[in-house]
């Protein structure tokens, strides 16, 4: 998870993210993974994909060991769909051609305040 968090880190911060920013999307891919490795039987690889998209980032995580369930129905799993409600702008479980998937879309307002 510290690496994850560290790419995810330095991606956001080279990308002109703000501090407040750079956080949320940490502590929102730390949460698809914990997703992600709570739904049985446990993954034995999880893959990160960021995708710049305009200002706005589409970040999906995938697990290659297809659950038991998915989309996930457990009180663990409200929680967690209730934390990255208010981290990033959409939020989709999925099932990718990976396996299944949490896909996170988040959303950038333009800076009114900078001089261009």
């Amino acid at each position: 998870m510290r690496i994850v968090r560290t790419v995810m880190r330095s991606w956001a911060g080279s990308n002109g993210y703000y501090l407040d920013e750079i956080d949320e999307l940490c502590l929102a891919v730390d949460e698809a993974f914990a997703g992600l490795l709570a739904t049985p039987p446990v993954p034995t690889a999880i893959t990160l994909r960021i995708r710049p998209d305009g200002s706005d980032v589409d970040i999906t995580a995938s697990r290659d060991t297809e659950a038991e369930l998915w989309p996930p129905v457990s009180a663990q799993s409200a929680l967690i769909r209730r934390v990255l409600a208010t981290l990033i702008d959409e939020v989709h479980f999925e099932q990718s051609d990976e396996g299944p998937a949490i896909r996170m879309l988040k959303r950038r307002t333009p800076d009114l305040g900078k001089a261009e």
